[in-house]
């Protein structure tokens, strides 16, 4: 686990080689996956990264969402946009 960790603590700080994953949107296929939940539904998102799921599905009404990660880099990213997360470690 300290491998994989470290690896996402410093793809969520430096990006990988040339490519960073910040700021990126939420994908068209995602979308289409994700326009199936409803904002009644409770969401755990295992993996969630910087949150960029929660922004959308938040702003399409869900209410009750909490964030998962291996990374801490990615868990404060989330807390600092006030998106509810935790780590997984």
């Amino acid at each position: 686990m300290a491998n994989t960790e470290s690896y996402y603590t410093q793809y969520w700080r430096d990006g990988i080689g040339d490519w960073s994953p910040k700021h990126l949107p939420v994908a068209e296929d995602d979308r289409r996956i994700l326009s199936t939940v409803k904002a009644s539904d409770r969401v755990l998102d295992i993996g969630c990264g910087d949150g960029r799921i929660a922004d959308y599905l938040i702003g399409r009404g869900v209410k009750t969402y909490l964030g998962i990660d291996v990374s801490p880099r990615a868990v404060e990213i989330c807390a600092a946009r006030g998106i509810p997360c935790r780590n997984m470690i």
